[in-house]
Formats: C-alpha cells, structure tokens, sequence
C-alpha cells in the first residue's frame, strides 16, 4: 500500500458542525446564477469533451472523498 501525502488525522465528527451555512436571499440567488452559469458552459460545449469531463470529475471526487476517509489507494470504478 503506497503513503499517504496527508498524514492522518482523527478528527471528531461533531467538529464539523454546523455544515449547512445559514439561509439568506443573497445565497439562494448566488446558487441561481451557478446553476446558470454552468448550463451556459455545459452548452458550449461538445458531447466528447463533456463525456471526458465528467469521467475526470468523477473521478477527481473519488480522489478526495478518499483522501478524506484517508484511504491511501484509489480504486477505479467502471460502469
């Protein structure tokens, strides 16, 4: 099994909270103009290279959802 980079570090859960950031209008309408914004990049885009992005994002976010379980090995997932 390869080293982990980050040293583990056992943090209590409860550390964490609060997670959800307090509701405000200015919040809701900054989530509005993401979502916007990221179909009007989305449409620029051709089907190959969002196919190939999304297979990059997944498995970016299997990368650091691992690192944050602290698993030191990535395991490719196919579908």
């Amino acid at each position: 099994m390869a080293e982990s980079a980050i040293p583990y570090r056992h943090y209590e859960p409860s550390l964490l909270e609060p997670v959800y950031p307090q509701r405000t209008r200015n919040l809701e309408d900054l989530a509005v103009l993401l979502t916007s914004k990221a179909a009007q990049l989305t449409r620029g885009l051709h089907p190959i290279v969002l196919r190939s992005l999304g297979t990059l994002v997944r498995s970016m976010n299997c990368y650091y959802s691992n690192l944050i379980e602290a698993y030191t090995e990535i395991i490719y997932l196919t579908n």
